[in-house]
């Protein structure tokens, strides 16, 4: 059976990671040797460590590791040379991130490299160099791209070449994510997260970070608490690490703003799906998400989704028909739109099954997990 390589920037718990890791699982149960190498750690280390041989990359180029090898190769030689012993088939390159590497990858291996990107431009810019993601994108034979807007960012602006792209949405595990949700005790949910079974609950999620839009979050629940006598819309935001500057300055606006009770601000979580599952609406605020797999995490708990256009996947994946989607950045729109929906409520749940049914029938882990894998066997043969 054929042994593939994959690359990871990091194991943290995040949609790319956990994309890369669900594909492995897959792959390993269908009989394929799987190694990986770790451009960093995470605390997913231990999980892609019980499907594939893990492995860690070393920056240090120099020849320090003598000692340690009996040779005069660095750490990551002596990891090519046990490579080229094991026959890799192929390397798969998961994110921009990993654009340093694949030169080098090419140069040691001499294998045909699959790179699949799951961001749009501004992260492209942000997590590789300008020469580094030249070289990825020459070298690739193919570049699977996570939504329609991934594929059409690297054609438009990396001269990339349209049969150079194969465009395969994302996908979590429907499975996994539909457990969780039939053994969801919603009300207990609600009761630790001080909610009532009457609060209209708004979720969002991500890391704290400009590109997720956590203060568009904020703006919204500020605009719809103005809009509101009553205040039982409360929003809550999972992914927000309690430490740092960021968390003290958004505290700080909420307090100013009297919204502090209303806007809950939640750590990291692996109850993540179950918190959405408790809520009446999804919120994604973010100004640039290619394709979020917490957005189908929603969809599959039934919920309604609300973004913005021109930000990525969002559009293709809600349409007209499982959610709205707002003009960039217009916030009071969409308070209104949450106001709207929170005064019809059987409207938001119509939009939410759609979401779940689109999610179960078009994006979901089959369709998307066979894609990938016929592509890697008709690569190599």
């Amino acid at each position: 059976m054929k042994h593939f390589l994959f690359v990871s920037h990091d194991a943290n718990r995040a949609g790319a990671q956990l994309f890369l890791l669900n594909l492995m699982i897959y792959l390993k149960e269908q009989g394929y040797e799987l190694s990986l190498l770790l451009l960093g750690g995470g605390i997913l280390e231990k999980d892609f460590a019980e499907v594939a041989k893990v492995h860690h990359y070393s920056y240090e180029k120099s020849s320090k590791y003598a000692a340690i090898f009996g040779s005069g190769k660095s750490k990551n030689e002596q990891f090519f040379d046990r490579l080229r012993r094991e026959n890799i088939a192929l390397a798969y390159v998961n994110t921009i991130a990993c654009a340093g590497v694949v030169e080098e990858l090419k140069n040691a291996l001499n294998i045909r490299i699959v790179s699949h990107i799951h961001e749009l431009e501004f992260s492209i810019q942000l997590y590789s160099k300008f020469e580094e993601r030249e070289q990825l994108f020459k070298l690739s034979d193919k570049i699977i791209a996570c939504s329609n807007a991934v594929g059409e960012n690297l054609i438009e602006n990396h001269s990339v070449s349209f049969d150079q792209v194969v465009t395969v949405h994302s996908f979590v595990d429907n499975q996994s994510v539909n457990h969780k949700l039939s053994k969801l005790i919603s009300g207990g949910i609600r009761t630790k997260l001080g909610l009532t079974p009457s609060d209209f609950v708004v979720t969002g999620c991500g890391n704290a970070e400009w590109r997720k839009g956590l203060d568009l979050f904020i703006q919204v629940a500020n605009l719809v608490n103005q809009k509101t006598a009553e205040r039982n819309i409360r929003f809550v935001w999972i992914g927000v690490k309690h430490e740092g500057d960021l968390y003290e300055k958004t505290v700080y606006d909420l307090k100013k703003m009297g919204l502090y009770e209303d806007v809950i601000l939640l750590e990291p979580t692996p109850q993540a799906v179950e918190i959405i599952g408790s809520s009446d609406v999804f919120l994604l605020p973010s100004r640039e998400d290619p394709f979020p797999l917490v957005m189908l995490e929603a969809a599959l708990a039934g919920k309604p989704i609300l973004g913005f256009d021109k930000t990525g996947g969002c559009g293709e994946f809600v349409e007209a028909d499982a959610g709205a989607v707002i003009p960039y950045l217009d916030v009071y729109k969409m308070a209104e739109k949450l106001l709207h929906w929170q005064q019809n409520p059987d409207e938001a749940k119509t939009l939410g099954q759609t979401a779940k049914q689109k999610v179960l029938e078009i994006y979901n882990f089959e369709n998307s997990v066979k894609k990938i894998e016929e592509l890697l066997v008709e690569m190599t043969g």
